[in-house]
C-alpha cells in the first residue's frame, strides 16, 4: 500500500512538472517570439486544411514570423480572438487584422482629419476635475455610449457628433484621478486600443 502511494505521488509530481512546458505554447514556444508555438501551429493547420479544399493561399514563409504579433508587437489582448461557437460571435480579430494591415500609410505629419481618416488615433489629457469622469460623460451622451474598462479605470465610449466633413468619430473618455483622458479615432477598436495601450503595453 505504501509503495502504491509513493508511485502515485511520483506520477503526480511528474505530471505537474510537465505543465509549465505545455503552457509555453501560449507564449509561442520555448524560443519566445522566434519559437514555434500555438499561434504558428494554428496557422499551419489552417493552411493545411484549406489546401485540402483547394483554398490554400497563405504564404507561410511570410506569415509564420508574424503570428505572435498580437502578443509581442501590438500587445493586443482585447481583440485577440474570434469565436463563433453556438452562433454567437466573440472577438473582433478579423476586423483588427484589417486595421493593423491596412493598405493606407499613416503618417504623424498628416493633418488631423487625414490622420484619423487613415486609421490613426489621437490621445489627449487634461487636468482632472471633480465630477468629470466616464459616468458623467455617459449621462450627457445618453444612448450613444457604453462603459468599458481602460486599465483599472472605467471609461465611456461615445459615437461622437458629425464633424465638418459629416463623419462621426469614436471617443473614449476616462479619468485616473489626476488626468482626464480621451482617445479619438474613426474606428471604435482603434480608439479603445489607443486608450488601453497606455496601460497594457509590454504586458504578456
Amino acid at each position: 500500500m505504501r509503495r502504491r502511494l509513493v508511485v502515485m505521488f511520483a506520477l503526480a509530481v511528474f505530471a505537474l512538472l510537465l505543465l509549465p512546458a505545455a503552457a509555453l505554447g501560449w507564449a509561442n514556444g520555448t524560443g519566445g517570439a522566434g519559437g514555434f508555438g500555438t499561434h504558428d501551429w494554428i496557422l499551419q493547420e489552417a493552411d493545411r486544411l484549406a489546401a485540402q479544399n483547394d483554398a490554400g493561399w497563405v504564404d507561410l514563409d511570410v506569415a509564420l514570423p508574424h503570428t505572435d504579433d498580437p502578443d509581442t508587437v501590438f500587445h493586443d489582448f482585447y481583440y485577440h480572438v474570434y469565436d463563433t461557437t453556438g452562433g454567437d460571435v466573440y472577438g473582433g480579430a478579423p476586423k483588427k487584422v484589417a486595421l493593423y494591415y491596412a493598405s493606407k500609410d499613416i503618417s504623424s505629419t498628416d493633418p488631423l482629419d487625414a490622420f484619423l481618416a487613415n486609421g490613426g488615433a489621437l490621445i489627449a489629457q487634461q487636468p482632472a476635475q471633480k465630477g468629470r469622469d466616464a459616468a458623467a460623460v455617459l449621462d450627457v451622451a445618453g444612448g450613444r455610449g457604453t462603459m468599458i474598462s481602460v486599465g483599472p479605470y472605467d471609461a465611456a465610449v461615445i459615437h461622437g457628433d458629425p464633424g465638418q466633413n459629416g463623419e462621426r468619430m469614436y471617443d473614449v473618455y476616462w479619468s485616473d484621478g489626476e488626468r482626464f483622458n480621451f482617445a479619438i479615432a474613426r474606428d471604435a477598436l482603434v480608439a479603445i486600443d489607443a486608450a488601453r495601450s497606455m496601460y497594457c503595453a509590454g504586458v504578456e
